[in-house]
């Protein structure tokens, strides 16, 4: 046991490596900057900023000030802390062991399915994918609610401390930076007679692929052959002229009828202010995702199979095409009709997830609290 200093000092871990906005990249960039808004309204500490891994940071001059973030390269940062979260990079284990024998804390942030990750490099050899556990040295683990199911026994096996669940948070901030400086209308609009559907899984895993939304619109594209206009695949276009992907194309109504196309990488809010109104997405233990939020918060309508937040959006269950296509139909002909409740439940999960929210940032304060006791 060892007392919690009065005045917390905590760093994040994160890797800004320079080049474009990062911020889209992936979730693990968002997370980092949602969980450094809400340790800094926390009580009880008194600084928090992030810890920069890479060499130097050489990207956009002014990214950490849009978001109002604190960033310091690694090497100074560690001697101006309490309490490492270890979340959007590796700290090496000197470091972490340093820190420990001045009576600081470290954490292993766990916010991305490690399990499925490391399985596909291993069966598959991908280089790119799983997580690296070199060293032992954590006081405890975080992991998100969404990967609780999957990951938590494989985690404490292999790094060897408990697993505590970590509630997710979200912070509209990435949002309205990104509108604020491209000038998008971001915003579901009603009255549209047709609707275009956007689907923006990342297919870098067999965690969130195309394969289940596409489906779905298909089958609501047989319903409501009227209302259903254009479906985007975003992140698909490498996969042009791969055999099975243009045989699984080819033989729906959607292609025959020239009603979707392959597309590349879309930031949400670009995608949605220009070309879509519509999202239809799938998830295979991965059910909490920050696309979900963002569009929430824009009142589109989310066509999600996700059970954590099954009290909103358009629900189907597991890998039910058919009726995720009869609940895609349903909203393409209901959602102007509905949408004033359809907001008011999207606005009662995205308080759940907030980084102002008091019951989420005292449920942080906790695992905290637990640290020293």
């Amino acid at each position: 046991m060892s007392l919690r200093p009065e005045n917390l000092r905590v760093g994040i871990s994160v890797g800004l490596m320079g080049g474009d906005d990062p911020t889209w990249v992936n979730g693990m960039v968002q997370n980092v900057i949602y969980a450094y808004r809400l340790f800094r309204r926390m009580p009880g500490v008194s600084e928090v900023f992030l810890l920069n891994i890479a060499d130097s940071w050489n990207g956009q001059p002014d990214y950490p000030k849009r978001f109002g973030l604190e960033v310091r390269q690694l090497h100074l940062g560690m001697e101006g802390i309490d309490l490492l979260i270890e979340l959007g990079c590796v700290v090496p284990t000197l470091c972490k062991q340093n820190l420990q024998e001045k009576g600081g804390k470290v954490v292993s942030y766990v916010a991305g399915n490690s399990f499925i990750m490391t399985l596909e490099g291993v069966v598959l050899q991908f280089k790119d994918r799983g997580e690296i556990y070199p060293d032992r040295v954590f006081d405890a683990c975080w992991m998100t609610p969404q990967h609780i199911h999957t990951n938590k026994y494989y985690v404490e096996s292999i790094k060897r401390v408990p697993v505590s669940e970590i509630p997710q948070v979200w912070d509209p901030i990435c949002l309205e930076t990104a509108l604020n400086f491209t000038g998008l209308n971001f915003g579901y609009t009603p009255g549209k007679k047709k609707h275009k559907v956007a689907v923006f899984e990342p297919n870098i895993d067999v965690v969130k692929t195309f394969h289940f939304p596409l489906l779905i619109c298909e089958e609501a594209f047989r319903e409501e052959p009227k209302l259903l206009e254009h479906v985007f695949l975003t992140n698909t276009l490498r996969f042009k002229g791969n055999p099975h992907f243009e045989e699984l194309i080819g033989a729906l109504d959607l292609k025959r009828y020239g009603k979707v196309t392959s597309e590349g990488r879309f930031a949400t809010p670009v995608l949605m202010s220009q070309h879509a109104d519509f999202v239809v997405t799938h998830q295979w233990e991965n059910a909490l995702n920050y696309l979900y939020y963002d569009v929430l918060y824009g009142n589109y309508p989310l066509i999600h199979n996700s059970p954590l937040i099954r009290d909103c959006g358009y629900y189907y269950p597991d890998f039910d095409t058919k009726e995720g296509g009869r609940v895609l139909a349903r909203a393409l002909r209901e959602h102007d009709h509905e949408l004033l409740d359809y907001q008011h439940r999207a606005q009662a999960v995205l308080r759940r997830v907030a980084s102002n929210s008091p019951e989420n940032i005292g449920a942080h304060a906790k695992l905290v609290d637990a640290l020293y006791h």
